[in-house]
């Protein structure tokens, strides 16, 4: 398999390290959270469609999730801030991770305490209407968390530990394990089998989550003594495994063998931190954004696979076909002409245009080949159509039950002026 992707375009409207990044599922919007603030992207368009300053909730954005029922296509914004703390749990503190279950529309929070929480969240207001239970990890600082296939809850502590947790209770199970690595960051592939954990001294490793075992290691290089935590995300259908770097490159590895597939340059020597794959109108992308300082502009770098062959070849084998077609007919007009010249009026002009016809002539042959380069066309055009999704619109955070946990929620594009 072989990967191209490139830099497409560079998105600057945050100052300070880009904590944080999370798509829709339709590709359409990406959330980004940083020292200022959150930060809404509409990716068709490569623009700005809201800011919220981090005066307006209370601190930098640590962690956003878009979520969304089942029953329609709205999808809401959750994100955590820096210095709340999740209902009374613990001292205030800075939200590190969300994840959410729309099955059983259940939201799970972590906080840098060692926190971890679960709500439940009325699928009609879309607000946290039930506080189900919470638990204090020791000696650990939960990085991210996630739903297992059976709803449990995993979450993955930044020292050395992988706890599962019961979904009903937040007891902890008999599977909870203790990696010799130090874990930046944990995510799963989409079926929930296998676990990906950056490795902040050497990459990142694959492991199995039924038992715990390795499956592959990826190696990132260093370039700084200190390691620091980046993310890392399954791309391509879960095929590859992409990882940020402390020297701004992106790594792009297949899941399976563990090749590296392709190092891609952001230009800058700036750690890459913030990390997240999303596809947009059947094409492939990394948004990789950059760790920087408050007092700079800092850069979200969109890199775009271009599927070289894919439907390009496609459209050239069309032409090729139709082109036979034409010199077949070519032929046989030649034929034609030699034959009249030679005997005459033996065989009528309007003999062999029916001869023609019926075997495919030069009227057909190039009726086909104009239909097989619009019929190419035509499904170019199909994978990019023109999108007319809804835009997220300020929903006031619930007050009560899970403070520094911010919400948006989409309407229709004629709503925009609320923002």
């Amino acid at each position: 398999m072989m990967l191209t992707y490139q830099l497409d375009h560079t998105l600057k409207g945050h100052t300070g390290t880009i904590q944080c990044m999370a798509v829709t599922e339709d590709g359409r919007y990406l959330a980004s959270g940083a020292n200022d603030g959150t930060v809404i992207w509409d990716l068709q368009t490569m623009s700005i469609v809201k800011q919220i300053s981090s005066n307006e909730v209370r601190d930098a954005t640590t962690a956003v999730l878009w979520i969304k029922r089942q029953d329609t296509l709205e999808e809401g914004l959750i994100y955590g801030t820096g210095k709340v703390a999740c209902i009374e749990m613990a001292q205030p503190s800075e939200v590190t991770s969300l994840a959410y279950d729309s099955s059983t529309t259940r939201l799970v929070a972590t906080n840098r305490e060692g926190v971890v929480a679960l709500f439940v969240v009325d699928p009609t207001t879309m607000k946290v209407s039930e506080d189900k239970w919470a638990i204090q990890v020791n000696n650990s600082i939960p990085k991210s968390v996630l739903f297992d296939n059976r709803r449990d809850v995993v979450v993955f502590g930044m020292h050395d530990a992988i706890y599962k947790l019961d979904g009903a209770n937040g007891l902890s199970s008999d599977q909870s394990l203790v990696h010799g690595t130090r874990i930046g960051y944990g995510t799963c592939d989409s079926t929930k089998t296998v676990y990906c954990i950056d490795d902040i001294t050497s990459g990142c490793t694959l492991y199995r989550m039924t038992d715990g075992s390795k499956i592959q290691d990826f190696k990132v290089p260093r370039e700084r003594k200190a390691g620091q935590p980046k993310q890392v995300a399954f791309g391509e259908s879960c095929k590859v495994i992409v990882s940020g770097s402390d020297h701004g490159n992106v790594y792009v590895f297949d899941r399976r063998s563990g090749e590296l597939l392709q190092t891609l340059s952001t230009g800058t020597k700036s750690r890459i931190h913030g990390l997240t794959t999303f596809t947009l109108n059947g094409t492939e992308y990394i948004a990789a954004g950059e760790l920087g300082t408050s007092e700079l502009e800092t850069t979200i770098f969109i890199c775009k696979k271009t599927r070289v062959g894919r439907f390009d070849s496609g459209r050239i084998h069309a032409a090729l076909r139709g082109l036979g077609w034409m010199v077949q007919a070519l032929i046989l007009i030649a034929a034609s002409i030699a034959i009249y010249q030679n005997y005459g009026g033996s065989v009528t002009a309007t003999g062999w245009g029916r001869s023609l016809r019926a075997e495919g002539g030069p009227g057909e042959a190039q009726t086909a080949l104009v239909r097989a380069v619009l019929e190419t066309t035509g499904s170019l055009s199909a994978v990019m159509p023109t999108l007319t999704t809804s835009l997220a619109t300020h929903m006031k955070a619930p007050e009560t039950r899970l403070s520094g946990v911010a919400m948006q929620r989409e309407t229709s594009p004629a709503s925009a002026s609320a923002f």
